[in-house]
């Protein structure tokens, strides 16, 4: 099933992400590491890409995820987009 192979992808970028922030305890300390934020980032990134692939069956008829599949996607992006051109 498609559906496992995905999230399993995903579950592996949230774990990489919160490796990456284990024992950063503000902002400012994540934001003085580049590769920290290009890390977190890119996962957030693949997590973003992953989702949108997911079959439209699985979209339409997943009701345990609390916020729309279309609004968490475009969440995903409108973060990584705006992390991306801040500066």
């Amino acid at each position: 099933m498609k559906d496992k192979k995905y999230i399993k992808k995903i579950i592996i970028y949230c774990n990489k992400i919160a490796r990456y922030l284990d024992g950063v305890s503000s902002i400012e300390v994540f934001e003085a590491y580049d590769e920290k934020v290009d890390a977190v980032l890119l996962n957030l990134e693949l997590i973003g890409e992953t989702a949108k692939i997911f079959p439209k069956d699985f979209k339409n008829n997943t009701t345990t995820i609390e916020v729309s599949y279309k609004t968490y996607v475009f969440s995903l992006e409108f973060i990584v987009f705006n992390c991306l051109t801040i500066k």
